[in-house]
């Protein structure tokens, strides 16, 4: 690595939010990366369980030089990784969920990629060791680079724990929306519209925990119809402000309906799934395999069960 990039300061956010168990785990990944020029920021969202902040401010009692950021109510794994930008002083930012943990050499690599890119960079993202809760694993691989937009609309690049970004880019699209789910997506989208590019290390430098939610089925369903109902406000607010063509808006519009259709099927909400699926017909962009997916769950009722799999893992809270 060049002398230039080691002289960069890399701020690593790390919300916290009842997971003290893994917390210790998710640090130590940070400190034993190769890279060492790097600030660690927990922000603990606990403010509803000040038992849980007291024990997590003992557990890195040891740690000297972490900045601890103390929620003063509950606020979410997005307002908490602003809360996060606010404080930190690189300038470049990771994020890492609190129970994940990063390989040791995923900050220097992400980092060399992005110093190696054009002004438009805005983000790298890399592959990762997928976890499931009965100790199942694969690995995630996803390889768009450039203003993929559409891409990420389909289907999010990737989580927050992937990322090494530049911290004045997100800065300047307002950071993380205040939504319960989608808060990945929606920012790599804000980013996207705005003409920044994203990039990828096509190596494992994470692992990524999935977790079942706890909510049940409904409770986690409703999160995710009002979470996409937002996502998709904000991205119709400002594609008419960057005034993007009727082609791209046309082609978003439809992998909206087509996801949010899915989270009313989910929860029950079958005419308004229907809905959907009519306006998915009137615009004119063709996909046989989304509408047979859309027309097998309108129908099936043990689709159920396969849409609540997609809410496996909660981000902060």
């Amino acid at each position: 690595m060049n002398k230039y990039v080691e002289n960069e300061l890399v701020s690593v956010i790390i919300p916290t939010y009842k997971r003290s168990d893994t917390l210790v785990r998710a640090l130590e990944s940070v400190l034993a990366q190769t890279y060492k020029n790097i600030e660690i920021i927990i922000v603990d969202d606990n403010a509803r369980f000040p038992e849980i902040r007291r024990h997590n401010k003992t557990l890195i009692e040891k740690y000297p030089g972490i900045i601890f950021v103390e929620n003063k109510e509950n606020l979410g794994g997005g307002l908490s990784r602003n809360e996060g930008m606010k404080v930190a002083s690189g300038r470049y930012v990771a994020f890492l969920d609190d129970d994940d943990e990063y390989l040791p050499e995923k900050i220097e690599k992400q980092l060399s990629c992005l110093v190696s890119q054009d002004e438009k960079a805005a983000v790298i993202y890399c592959y990762a060791e997928m976890i499931n809760v009965d100790g199942s694993r694969y690995n995630y691989i996803n390889d768009f680079e450039g203003n993929v937009l559409l891409e990420n609309i389909e289907h999010c690049l990737a989580p927050t724990s992937f990322w090494l970004c530049s911290r004045e880019k997100l800065l300047s699209v307002g950071g993380f929306e205040n939504i319960s789910s989608r808060q990945d997506a929606s920012l790599l989208t804000k980013l996207l519209l705005n003409g920044y590019t994203v990039y990828r290390v096509p190596e494992v430098l994470l692992r990524y925990y999935w977790h079942s939610s706890s909510n049940g089925i409904s409770n986690s369903s409703l999160k995710s119809v009002n979470a996409e109902k937002q996502y998709h406000l904000m991205f119709s607010k400002l594609a008419c402000q960057k005034k993007i063509s009727k082609t791209i808006i046309d082609k978003a519009n439809y992998l909206f309906y087509f996801r949010l259709a899915r989270e009313y099927v989910a929860i029950g909400y079958r005419k308004a799934a229907l809905l959907l699926f009519i306006k998915m017909l009137k615009i004119d962009v063709f996909d046989i395999r989304n509408l047979r997916i859309l027309c097998t769950s309108l129908f099936n009722k043990t689709y159920l069960f396969a849409a609540s799999l997609k809410n496996k893992k909660r981000v902060g809270n």
